[in-house]
């Protein structure tokens, strides 16, 4: 296998300019997106279906907390017959994302905009920084990482430790994901992935859920939670535990 030395100015006209425009590429692409992106329309009825779950859930988990005749008021107006917020939920479903043309927009701005940073950059990389071989790995590899680390330079005698300036460029395409984290916050508009995931699952419902069966388990759920109250002659206790300590 040919050992190379790697000239120092590879390092600084190559190595990190790649690292420098892809990070700023993505400052940018990030504002771009934030810039295009429309205000979400918030889905009344699936905001109230969550809302309700989520108090209901309270009371049942954290109920010992608040006096009986409290927690009786509160079970009443989730469980009551006929009545309660839980038994008279009506069935809904969440619209799939493909039948909402705002939700159809917002994906094909996000896709657009990834679409046309990562050609921009995968063209300058190759009209700029293609045929350098930018870094050799510290560590040994099998010859299956040769493809993928030497894109761009097909030499059968280098050895597969060294990385190409192409292969440099997929690399920081996932390696900068904590860098951008770390500058942008967990919440930003450069991870393909989570913006993939989000548009294949299109929120929090899914299509041809039926809220009202969840909404009856959940009050048969409520309906069998009996109240103990934690708090029963807590100042005695609290005098006891001050009367130990003092001795």
């Amino acid at each position: 296998m040919t050992e190379l030395v790697l000239d120092p100015c590879i390092r600084d006209w190559v190595l990190i300019p790649i690292v420098l425009v892809m990070f700023f590429v993505g400052l940018l692409r990030h504002y771009i997106t934030l810039l295009v992106k429309g205000e979400p329309k918030p889905d009344g009825e699936a905001l109230l279906f969550r809302q309700i779950m989520t108090r209901s859930e309270w009371l049942k988990r954290n109920g010992n907390e608040i006096p009986e005749e409290a927690f009786l008021m509160r079970k009443q107006y989730f469980c009551e017959k006929e009545k309660g917020t839980l038994v008279q939920g009506k069935k809904t479903e969440a619209v799939s994302p493909l039948q909402d043309p705002n939700m159809m927009a917002e994906m094909m701005k996000n896709n657009v905009t990834m679409i046309i940073t990562q050609m921009g950059m995968m063209g300058v990389v190759s009209t700029f920084f293609s045929g350098f071989i930018v870094v050799k790995l510290p560590f040994p590899l099998s010859e299956r990482f040769k493809v993928m680390l030497q894109r761009g330079v097909e030499l059968n005698s280098l050895h597969v430790t060294y990385v190409s300036s192409l292969s440099w460029y997929f690399i920081n395409l996932f390696g900068l994901r904590g860098l951008f984290s770390l500058v942008l916050g967990e919440d930003n508009e450069t991870d393909d992935t989570k913006m993939m995931q989000s548009q294949m699952t299109g929120g929090q419902m899914q299509p041809g859920q039926d809220t009202s069966k969840i909404m009856q388990q959940q009050a048969e759920s409520l309906e069998v939670v009996n109240h103990v109250w934690v708090h029963t002659k807590i100042e005695e206790r609290i005098i006891n535990e001050l009367g130990s300590l003092g001795k």
